[in-house]
């Protein structure tokens, strides 16, 4: 390689290498100096070197400095980053001890620093994950713990000879226990031996005497003691590791060491909650062996009761309010939603649960979060989020800390430093990586939340009682929160609601219930929509004066989360939980996910049965169907294909309910309902079919009444009959001859492209299979002669009509949307049904995937398509949950959809560039 650096200022090289890293500044700044010091070395540097350098500068003045001083090693480093740290070669590198005691401490600094390097630069580069960063800092400190407690021995040996029995073990705890080191951790250790009686040998003096016998209890505390010294002593270059010997019994009174029987006795007849809680990662690092064993299985009974005891989790919440007390909210490993509130959520279970589960018994979190789920005992969604995010934590503390070796879990609010610690997360800047950590940190703080019940009644202080609203509005402007003052406005009259409880009972419950509501409802999506849905939905339970309510949530947890998520999302949703609590019921019993067609049109039969108003009965049936479903949405436990058919099967229960199950007429459905792409609140398309002339025309009447009267739980659903034979001119009912004749010789084009859709829902074998056959020969007797110029001069009518010219785009109707794809569609089934009948069923999406698979569309443009159709169906059912029908100027709704994707900026800035984009495939798609 050339030599890059020869000029008095930093050369292009540098800078354009140091550009590339999270923190630009920093890295030419270290560059420049390390150049200037040893220019002979960064000539030296290959292209891959020069990176690693670079990218190393930028996260750690630390181990900058010491690159800086030593350049043979920090050359060496760069050169072995590509292979991770292995154990084995650290024990073989480190194993003489025949450097001189003054000096060892010296040798076992510079012995982490080189290794540090490697692993620093692993990380910084990429190579490394962070759990391989971790992993690898562990085996570090289990190697040098090791060798530190080999050389400790061999010079107390030398003072006071061997003891009667030689067996020490070391045991580490917290996140060296857990193999998971940060890099500026303390370790934790405690010190066990075998023998408590006896003494150790001596040594002989110059005079031949035996002198130096201390008993053996003191020679393993001088052990621990020494050690401790060894690896924590503050130097000019620093220390090799914080050791913390406070977790040992009773503390920084107890004993430095203690026998295995010490501490046995101490378990059994002393230990606290906490003492579990820490021993579940205890881990032997150092010393014998057995004897390691043998302590992990004394402490395996105290850590892993036999029986399930739910106390833990009481005693561990009180535990983390005592932490939080001293909580600085830009600390992210305390507080709501921090690394502590991950690791207490997953060893509170396993204390629960460990001693009937052995399979539990794991000291690593991701993997504890992992036996957790397998054990269902959380769920998979569960899992996701809180392993995701611990590592992404424990990435984040670790880039904390690596700029100058210094144990921090506080973010700077400098904002220099801030915006580099974002660059470092991958973040575009500070903004976005304070709204990721905030919708992190509020996803971990809802788990925590559903496990340690969160209430006032048991001395917990929550939002509704700890802030004054100066300081509650500083934090919603820093948050961004829109309209804060709204937000307390609706606190307020949250707190105004809570007054009114009447009776002892209800207040306690609502000290424990609503309090939790509001601090979910703050940290959510919308916390000004959530707010004020809550603030009516206390005065809706206020005004029930009914207790069970407010039970059930004391029963059943989760319903508070599932509810804060309609209460910030949906109005439509809300609205229909505020009409009735009863709704609150059917969700304390359970949503079942799927429900098949015959289940629900038994349901559909029942309700009519029990109810005075049969109208009413089936509105009712429909709401708290798409709330269930709609809810189930909200929560990603099923997607926008499963919400669609699901929203159908209900329709179409609905629907075969209000004909009686089709026994005098029959019902074949169209659009979306015929499609079986249902979203929430839609109208539905049917047409009647009979063949019993009065008895039909009646049956038919009786179900557009019992579907379409207005009652005090509204419309069931509004039904439009107008795409019958001769629109709303013909006759309500008409014989399944009537309908095959005037599809084959009067319809219109747009009528053939209807039929499409068109399939029955509410018929006999004989009437569908016709309806079927008739419909297939439609298609190919008109089908063929329907164009592409028929297809674009309706879309254009259409557009003409209906179009409202506002500057965001209509999803539906611009150009590019749900109606351009789906004419499009219905073309190509047009066009192709004689030679490809397999094309022709109800469903765009269905017939997208036929298309694609029969060649008539292409797999790119068709796969494009197919993903263009249902991102819109998405868009267009979070609209429908916020009660919005169009998307218009100066609407929260682009923030609102936008927050349930990922690339938020794209989806605002480009949504209509993104659908003339869809509009161009479809034009040439048409040709």
């Amino acid at each position: 390689m050339t030599r890059v650096y020869g000029m008095s200022a930093p050369n292009q090289l540098l800078k354009d290498y140091a550009a590339e890293t999270p923190d630009p500044v920093r890295s030419l700044n270290n560059l420049d100096a390390f150049a200037t010091a040893n220019p002979e070395h960064v000539n030296a540097f290959t292209h891959k070197e020069l990176q690693g350098a670079a990218s190393l500068f930028a996260y750690t003045q630390f181990l900058a400095a010491y690159a800086l001083n030593n350049p043979d090693i920090f050359l060496r480093s760069l050169k072995e980053a590509d292979s991770p740290t292995d154990k084995l070669s650290l024990k073989d590198e480190l194993a003489p001890n025949d450097i001189e005691k003054d000096s060892y401490g010296a040798y076992l600094r510079n012995f982490k620093k080189r290794h540090l390097l490697k692993i620093s630069l692993r990380f910084a580069s990429g190579t490394a994950d962070i759990k391989e960063s971790m992993s690898a800092l562990s085996l570090l400190a289990d190697v040098i713990s090791e060798a530190a407690l080999r050389r400790t021995v061999m010079d107390l040996n030398n003072i006071y000879g061997d003891p009667q029995s030689d067996k020490l073990s070391v045991i580490a705890l917290g996140k060296l226990g857990a193999s998971e080191l940060n890099y500026s951790s303390d370790i934790d250790l405690m010190f066990v031996y075998e023998c408590p009686q006896g003494q150790t040998s001596g040594v002989v003096s110059p005079n031949g005497l035996r002198i130096n016998r201390i008993t053996n209890h003191e020679f393993f505390c001088k052990t621990a003691e020494s050690v401790s010294r060894l690896l924590s002593e503050n130097t000019a270059d620093g220390f090799v590791y914080r050791v913390d010997l406070r977790l040992r019994p009773q503390g920084s009174k107890g004993e430095l060491s203690l026998p295995l029987s010490g501490y046995e006795q101490y378990y059994e007849s002393w230990g606290r909650e906490w003492e579990r809680l820490a021993l579940i990662r205890a881990r032997l690092v150092a010393g014998n062996e057995g004897l390691g064993r043998d302590f992990l299985d004394m402490i395996a009974p105290f850590v892993f009761r036999k029986y399930i005891d739910t106390r833990s989790i009481g005693e561990i919440k009180q535990l983390k309010k005592k932490i939080d007390s001293t909580f600085n909210r830009y600390d992210i490993k305390k507080g709501y939603g921090g690394i502590r509130e991950i690791e207490f959520f997953a060893q509170a279970l396993q204390l629960v649960y460990g001693g009937q589960e052995p399979l539990l018994r794991e000291r690593g979190l991701v993997m504890a979060l992992h036996r957790l789920s397998q054990k269902n005992l959380i769920g998979c969604d569960d899992f996701s989020v809180l392993s995701e995010h611990y590592l992404y934590l424990r990435r984040l503390e670790q880039c904390l800390q690596m700029n100058n070796d210094i144990q921090t879990h506080t973010l700077s609010t400098e904002p220099g430093a801030l915006e580099g610690t974002a660059r470092k997360m991958g973040a575009a800047d500070s903004t976005v990586f304070m709204a990721d950590l905030h919708q992190r940190r509020t996803d971990v703080n809802r788990i925590y939340n559903s496990l340690f019940e969160v209430s006032n009644d048991q001395g917990g202080q929550t939002l509704l009682d700890t802030y004054d609203e100066d300081a509650l509005k500083v934090e919603l402007e820093e948050r961004r929160v829109k309209n804060p003052g709204k937000v307390l406005y609706y606190l307020r009259k949250i707190k105004e609601s809570m007054n009114s409880f009447q009776t002892l009972t209800m207040r306690r419950l609502q000290g424990a219930i609503i309090p939790e509501f509001a601090e979910l409802a703050l940290n959510s999506s919308d916390p000004e929509m959530a707010l004020c849905n809550l603030q009516r939905f206390t005065e809706v339970v206020s005004t029930s004066g009914s207790v069970s309510y407010l039970g059930l949530f004391g029963a059943n947890r989760g319903l508070i989360g599932a509810l804060t998520g309609v209460f910030s999302k949906s109005p439509f949703l809300s609205s229909i939980l505020m009409g009735d609590i009863g709704y609150i019921d059917m969700l304390a019993g359970g949503t079942p996910i799927r429900k098949t067609l015959r289940a629900m049109v038994d349901e559909s039969m029942a309700v009519l049965k029990i109810r005075n108003s049969q109208s009413e009965a089936l509105a009712r049936f429909r709401k708290m169907e798409e709330l269930r479903l709609g809810m189930l949405y909200l929560d990603k436990r099923i997607g926008i294909i499963n919400l669609m058919k699901g929203l159908a099967k209900v329709a179409e229960s609905i629907v075969m309910a209000a004909v009686d199950g089709g026994k005098d007429v029959y019902v074949a459905a169209f659009g979306k309902l015929g499609g079986r792409e249902i979203t929430i609140n839609s109208d539905l398309d049917i047409i009647f079919i009979g063949e019993n002339g009065a008895a039909s025309s009646e049956a038919a009447q009786r179900a557009l009444r019992l579907l379409s009267s207005y009652t005090k739980e509204g419309y069931t659903y509004k039904v439009d009959t107008r795409l019958r034979t001769d629109g709303s001119k013909g006759m309500l009912v008409n014989t399944l001859d009537g309908i095959r004749d005037y599809y084959l010789h009067h319809a219109r084009i747009w009528e053939v492209q209807a039929l499409l859709k068109a399939r029955p829902i509410a018929a006999a074998l004989p009437i569908r299979q016709g309806f079927m056959e008739m419909r297939n020969a439609v298609f190919l007797q008109r089908g063929r002669h329907i164009t592409a110029e028929d297809i674009i001069t309706m879309r254009g009518r259409i557009m003409k009509e209906r179009l409202t010219p506002y500057s965001a785009p209509d999803i539906k109707l611009s150009p590019g949307g749900v109606e351009d794809i789906e004419f499009l569609v219905q073309f190509k089934q047009l066009k192709h049904a004689a030679s490809h009948p397999a094309i022709l069923v109800q469903n765009t999406a269905s017939a997208l995937h036929r298309l694609i698979k029969s060649g008539i569309i292409g797999q790119i443009d068709g796969k494009k398509l197919l993903n263009d159709y249902m991102f819109y169906r998405g868009i267009e059912t979070l609209m429908r949950l916020r009660g919005e029908k169009t998307i218009t100027p100066g609407s929260d709704i682009f923030e609102t959809i936008a927050a349930d994707f990922r690339d938020k900026g794209y989806f605002k800035t480009h949504l209509e560039q993104f659908m003339q984009e869809t509009a161009s495939t479809i034009a040439q798609l048409l040709r």
